[in-house]
């Protein structure tokens, strides 16, 4: 018998640590109550609710394994979880916006950029809520290993792959030919090539350079490094500060020497903090109970994805005191002693 995944099955109703266990403990004057011997205990049974996140193909694998952790412990939660994928952070947010999905994983300077440059006051970018902070994502540069391509400048006048115009990559590449004053015109083309045609691309010459945003290590920068000579291309200190001045959220990162092939010693780049985002209006009890999921099991999801190995447990709930946090987040969060 083959059981749909469809199937919507009641369980027993978790216990709501926010009702009031004291609301009617006052008795009325004059009232007489009636024991037992034995207490007859009421269980409620009920449909889970099923959560939606929107994940792009950077971060679809770490969807799966919060859906996974939650839907194996949806008798706790209270709910059940799916990943709604897209091609890139951008149609996360955008997903968000419009309502179709609980939560969304993006970039946390992409957030802040959605806050910051925000001018419509009735926008739910103003009613975006801070749920989590999982470890950084960052931008790969790769180039092959006889390239002329020495640093950023190098860039200039060739032809470079970023995915995605929905994706972190292509914001970063913005950032980057902001800070040098490029205009797309200084580059010979951009390639919007998909995942599975990236080794070939760069491997083949198609194009001089691809960019690659995702956690370390990387298993696209892998697959490429893997297939052909390939070397990372670092970003220098200036590039970097210059970028961070106006975003709280990007970091410099060093991606470790003998992470790939190619590219024996440390590779400075950037990045930043991955968050897990909703809206205002997120029951808050639903996002209690999934972080405090996550907190409680954020050893075993060290072991599965890079993602959540963070520099402290103390870094999930950072968010630079820039984005509100929710209101679920932030009970847990105090109870945990986590609050920055």
């Amino acid at each position: 018998m083959v059981i749909s995944t469809d199937t919507v099955f009641a369980i027993e109703k978790p216990p709501n640590p926010f009702e009031d266990k004291n609301l009617n403990s006052k008795e009325d004057a004059g009232q007489v109550k009636i024991t037992t011997d034995k207490k007859v205990e009421k269980k409620e049974f009920f449909n889970p609710k099923t959560i939606t996140i929107a994940t792009s193909n950077s971060s679809n694998s770490v969807g799966q394994v919060i859906c996974s952790l939650v839907n194996y412990n949806q008798h706790i939660t209270g709910f059940n979880c799916i990943i709604k994928p897209t091609l890139g952070s951008l149609q996360n947010i955008d997903k968000l916006n419009k309502g179709e999905v609980d939560f969304a994983i993006a970039p946390a300077s992409l957030v802040f950029d959605e806050i910051q440059n925000n001018k419509d006051k009735d926008s739910l970018a103003k009613n975006y809520r801070f749920v989590m902070a999982l470890n950084a994502e960052i931008l790969n540069v790769l180039i092959k290993k006889n390239s002329k391509i020495k640093s950023i400048d190098d860039i200039k006048n060739t032809i470079i792959d970023v995915g995605s115009k929905d994706s972190a990559t292509y914001t970063f590449l913005q950032k980057i030919l902001k800070q040098k004053k490029w205009t797309y015109q200084d580059l010979s083309g951009i390639e919007y090539i998909e995942h599975q045609d990236k080794t070939n691309a760069l491997c083949s010459g198609k194009v001089n350079a691809t960019f690659i945003y995702g956690v370390i290590p990387n298993i696209y920068v892998n697959d490429i490094a893997n297939f052909c000579e390939v070397k990372l291309v670092p970003v220098d200190d200036k590039l970097i500060n210059d970028i961070s001045s106006s975003n709280d959220f990007i970091i410099k990162k060093a991606i470790p020497g003998g992470t790939y092939l190619g590219s024996p010693i440390d590779t400075q780049t950037f990045g930043s903090p991955t968050l897990l985002i909703s809206s205002s209006n997120t029951d808050k009890l639903m996002i209690y109970n999934l972080v405090k999921l996550i907190v409680n099991n954020i050893n075993t999801l060290k072991k599965i994805h890079p993602i959540f190995n963070l520099p402290s447990l103390q870094a999930i709930a950072d968010n630079k005191n820039q984005i509100p946090y929710h209101e679920g987040s932030a009970i847990l969060f105090q109870e945990r002693n986590l609050t920055p």
